[in-house]
């Protein structure tokens, strides 16, 4: 990271707004396709709706690898959380 820039710890998804349920927060294994994409899903089975946000990036910022990886998972949960507030 840059001068100045730390890390900051993922914040945790809220429940899902219809059945109260942690989600899953799922990364897909950057390695595979040399991008990075993330998703957070409602995977209670008995949740009517099961709702999930995704997120994809590309290359960010220079950034590859696990680091993107990371970032794409932290933007993926504030996505939800901004969904379902």
């Amino acid at each position: 990271m840059g001068r100045g820039r730390e890390a900051r710890p993922m914040t945790a998804p809220h429940p899902c707004p219809f059945c109260g349920s942690a989600p899953a927060v799922e990364p897909i294994d950057w390695r595979s396709s040399g991008d990075a994409w993330a998703r957070v899903v409602c995977r209670n089975h008995e949740c009517p709706v099961k709702p999930g946000t995704n997120e994809y990036l590309d290359d960010v910022a220079g950034v590859t690898g696990e680091a993107s990886s990371m970032r794409c998972k932290a933007a993926a949960v504030a996505k939800w959380n901004r969904a379902i507030r």
